[in-house]
């Protein structure tokens, strides 16, 4: 009888330890066996997330201005500086140009252009030499307009231009003999941003001379 009760009195003890232990009660007197292993577990400051995606760098755009003056060489270059892309200046060199002359005003010289683009690419004729990054109008020194087509460091290159241009029905288009008086200058621009060809547009539009052109390897 005696041996019952110590039993069901043993049986009693182990509940209440149950379930003292479920509650926590002994959480405090937990022995820690491996410290420094706890301590890199609640270590979070040093925590951090880590992107597995590798960081692509924009790609340099590269663009060339020529038929600039001294003073607008300058100029651009303090714009580029500000804008954070780097400019170079280039050997002066004489271009011969291909263009269409004659127009009254920007708005008839715009519309020739959209014209002319959609012309050639009908009838699958390069839009543009290689050298220049696209057709361009331009204001001309008598107060009328014009588009430069093509852009070549030669007169027989010039010339075979215009009569490729004419084969396809192109006829106003004729080479320019370059003036002694034309602005040289060429000023090569590079910069991490795609939008560097609409931003030349804006530097380069108090200097009608200048040309944008493509930075041909």
């Amino acid at each position: 009888m005696k041996i019952l009760r110590v039993c069901f009195f043993l049986l009693i003890l182990a509940n209440v330890a149950f379930l003292a232990w479920s509650l926590g009660y002994f959480d405090g007197v937990v022995e820690i066996h491996e410290p420094h292993r706890l301590a890199q577990q609640l270590n979070a400051e040093k925590m951090r997330i880590v992107d597995e995606k590798p960081v692509r760098e924009a790609a340099m755009a590269c663009s060339r201005v020529s038929g600039l003056t001294q003073a607008a060489v300058e100029q651009i270059e303090r714009d580029a500086a500000a804008w954070g892309s780097k400019a170079t200046r280039l050997q002066t060199q004489v271009f011969h140009r291909v263009v269409i002359v004659g127009l009254p005003d920007k708005v008839a010289a715009e519309l020739k252009k959209t014209e002319l683009l959609r012309q050639l690419q009908q009838d699958l004729t390069p839009l543009q030499p290689a050298s220049l990054a696209e057709i361009q109008v331009q204001a001309a020194a008598n107060g009328r307009y014009e588009i430069v087509v093509g852009l070549f460091a030669d007169e027989i290159t010039a010339r075979n231009y215009v009569a490729t241009l004419r084969k396809r029905g192109l006829m106003s288009a004729q080479w320019e003999q370059p003036k002694a008086s034309e602005p040289r200058e060429v000023l090569e621009i590079q910069a991490k941003d795609v939008m560097l060809a609409e931003q030349l547009k804006t530097w380069i539009a108090p200097f009608p001379s200048a040309v944008i052109m493509s930075c041909v390897r």
